[in-house]
């Protein structure tokens, strides 16, 4: 995906340069191998590719076509032939202007502002498909929204789209050396051994450090904490559950001589100021952290700032905090939330020494999401250090789909995806206060802005098909089709089947079962307030920078050398800048 990371820094999701063509063959712009079939309707499809391929809209159109084999849509044809349109460049599907032009129907779009694409008119209108009683599950695909969604996707009453898929950034863990090392908490410890909470003056955490807090390499009968979800005898048991936990676990990976963390080199700001996003979104919650995109409520929990910008700290050196209520008069409050603060300490801790990262993870050009990906999996099933976690978006595995092949090829059957016991990592909370407040409780973000929509101005004979098609596309079982075939999520409501959720690969169901639970909650990129709708394309690009060209993961590391630990904290110095921008950043 490394046009879609070049650009995430810009939009939070991707961008690309590859131009969108048309196959001047059949009249539109569709690419699939098939020929056009004259004695059938056809229907042209976009997708945007990348990340999550399209594999698995393949697999819908085979299905869809079987289904209505005998329907007829025009005269003197019979069937449907769904013509799919796979393009890496999602600006064909951004700007109003770009859908009006396309020759394709239906899109399967990413980084779409929807919003803006509704009220110019370039969308058709699909309410009946989106409010009536689908024939598919006997369910209406407006059900399986949200209430935030469901405020969204209205335009005017009506309906003009619905999201696709979703994408967050947090971290990958491979299980397989988690349990050959030994990577786990004993049952008993607590983060308040030896140690100073939320004192991030030191970037090591070594002084504080024991192996005595971790169970032996290779141990599968000595009991482990009850991990991030608190509940013993699930998969997350032994997991760090607090950022000090989370760094202990580094400093006992580098004490084994493994690489703690790796991230893409060559996208490392856009991965590290998503990661800040990620856990900036966790802290807060859902309801605050909605603010950032309602701008309509209070938060009991925003960093003081003095008259100067400075943040205001007690005798202790800590950050004081007070209730603010937020509004678009006063949009930019927002940012001193304290879950971006502590979040900033936390990136801090992380990239200030090597000790929990490599050198190539700041190598601008030399060392992409996919070389990483490739040392990822790779490194365990070598001699030398191994990597223990990647930060990376959900939609990893899937890029890299030719490394798993490779492994296989060389290895056997036993390194396949869905023989790897890889894992997706809850993220930590803040404090061990914050953990037993939230008992389980987590948030995610999603960043894609990813949404299926029509165009209007396609033939009207093919409206109701463009309607049905998407409401096929948001039908149970092609939720779940696309689950099990990507290993990723749909950003709709449903459930998989204990059957249905054996067919995932381990990262896949370790991903389903941490982001589709009961105490789970997903905050999606979407808003009606005419504040961030103004600002839609700054506000996203503009999230974590300190300025229009600089981001928070720059800042950050502005003095790191490679191989060198740094004692000084960069964190309030950034949270001081972010807020210092945002105050006049928006109109």
């Amino acid at each position: 995906m490394r046009k879609k990371l070049a650009a995430v820094i810009a939009t939070f999701i991707c961008l690309s340069t590859a131009l969108f063509g048309c196959n001047p063959s059949d009249g539109g712009s569709g690419n699939s191998t098939d020929k056009v079939d004259t004695t059938q309707t056809q229907l042209y499809v976009y997708v945007y590719s990348r990340g999550y391929g399209s594999e698995y809209l393949y697999k819908l159109k085979e299905r869809y076509e079987a289904l209505h084999a005998n329907d007829v849509y025009e005269t003197g044809k019979k069937g449907v032939q769904i013509r799919i349109n796979v393009s890496d460049d999602n600006s064909a599907t951004k700007y109003a202007e770009n859908v009006k032009n396309q020759k394709d129907d239906v899109f399967f779009a990413e980084d779409s502002y929807y919003r803006a694409l509704a009220n110019a008119g370039a969308l058709l209108d699909i309410t009946d498909a989106v409010t009536k009683e689908s024939e598919y599950d006997g369910k209406t695909v407006a059900s399986k929204f949200n209430a935030h969604q469901d405020a969204y996707l209205k335009v005017n009453e009506k309906y003009y789209g619905v999201p696709h898929y979703q994408g967050e950034y947090g971290f990958v863990y491979d299980a397989d050396l988690f349990e050959k090392k030994g990577y786990y908490f004993k049952d008993g410890y607590t983060v308040a051994d030896g140690f100073v909470a939320n004192k991030y003056d030191s970037a090591q955490y070594g002084e504080y450090y024991s192996d005595e807090m971790f169970v032996s390499a290779g141990d599968k009968t000595t009991k482990r904490t009850a991990g991030p979800d608190r509940i013993e005898g699930t998969a997350d048991d032994g997991l760090p559950t607090t950022y000090d936990e989370f760094f202990f676990l580094l400093e006992h990976i580098a004490a084994n001589n493994d690489i703690p963390v790796s991230w893409a080199g060559s996208y490392y700001d856009g991965y590290l100021n998503l990661l800040t996003h990620s856990l900036t979104t966790d802290y807060e919650g859902f309801d605050d952290m909605s603010l950032n995109y309602t701008f309509n409520g209070t938060d009991s929990e925003m960093i003081k700032l003095d008259a100067d910008g400075k943040i205001v700290k007690n005798a202790a050196g800590v950050a004081e905090t007070e209730s603010v209520t937020v509004s678009e008069s006063n949009a930019s409050e927002v940012r001193r939330q304290a879950g971006l603060y502590k979040a900033l300490q936390f990136m801090n801790n992380l990239i200030n020494t090597d000790r929990y990262h490599v050198g190539d993870n700041y190598a601008f050009a030399s060392f992409e999401h996919t070389a990483n990906q490739e040392k990822f999996l790779w490194s365990s099933l070598q001699s030398g250090a191994s990597v223990a976690m990647i930060a990376d978006g959900i939609w990893w595995q899937r890029e890299a789909t030719q490394v798993f092949k490779d492994i296989v090829s060389a290895k056997g059957e036993a390194y396949s995806a869905n023989n790897r016991n890889l894992g997706w990592l809850p993220l930590p909370k803040a404090t061990v206060e914050k953990r037993d407040a939230d008992n389980g409780k987590t948030t995610h973000n999603d960043i894609m802005n990813s949404f299926i929509f029509a165009r209007a101005g396609i033939e009207d004979y093919k409206k109701d098909l463009a309607r049905d098609f998407i409401k096929f596309a948001c039908s149970d079982e092609s939720l779940v089709e696309f689950t099990t075939e990507t290993n990723t999520l749909k950003a709709l409501t449903y459930t998989l089947s204990t059957e249905e959720q054996n067919k995932l690969t381990p990262f896949g169901r370790s991903l389903y079962k941490a982001c589709l639970n009961e105490k789970s909650s997903t905050i999606y990129p979407y808003s009606s307030s005419s504040k961030y709708l103004n600002n839609v394309s700054r506000y996203n690009k503009e999230y974590y920078n300190v300025s229009v060209t600089q981001s928070v993961a720059r800042l950050l590391r502005t003095t790191y050398q490679s191989g060198k630990t740094f004692n000084v904290s960069y964190a309030d110095t950034a949270f001081e800048s972010i807020n210092k921008y945002f105050a006049n950043a928006f109109n």
